[in-house]
Parts: C-alpha cells; structure tokens; sequence
C-alpha cells in the first residue's frame, strides 16, 4: 500500500478509538449520573425518572452516534485495504 493510504487508514483507526472512548464516556456519565441520583436520596419513580430521562436519552444518542460513526469509519478503512492490496 502507498504510505498515504497506509497514512488515512492510521488516521481513520484514532479517529475510531476516539469515538469508542466518547462512546464509553457518556455510558459511564450515564451510569455516573444515576448513581449520585440514588445517593442524593431520590428514590421515588416519578422524580428519578423526570431527573434521568434527559441525561440518559442524551448520553444514549452520543453513544449510538459514535459508534456508528466508528462502523462507518471501519468500513472505509476495510475498502481503502480492498482497493489498494499489498
């Protein structure tokens, strides 16, 4: 492969684990955000809910978002390798 395909598939694979890792960032503030909600002392469906529902339709959205973006990203990368063999 030219070292400038070689160059843009190095580039896609960060770009990649960067977004696996925003991915997992808004899962574990997901997480995070529940956990100081129980700690907070608040139990009760109606409230918890109402609190947690933005966060984690947010959180959910970015993560979903990220990785397929990722996917769509590994797919390129998969047909640059395709198009330029060794």
């Amino acid at each position: 492969m030219s070292e400038k395909i070689n160059a843009e598939i190095k580039r896609l694979f960060v770009i990649r684990v960067g977004l696996w890792i925003v991915a997992f960032a808004s899962t574990a503030y997901w997480i995070y955000f529940s956990i100081k909600l129980h700690m907070d002392g608040i139990f009760e469906e109606t409230e918890y809910a109402t609190l947690l529902r933005p966060v984690l339709y947010t959180c959910l959205i970015i993560a979903v978002a990220a990785i397929c973006i990722s996917f769509v990203l590994y797919r390129r990368s998969q047909k640059l390798k395709k198009e330029n063999p060794v």
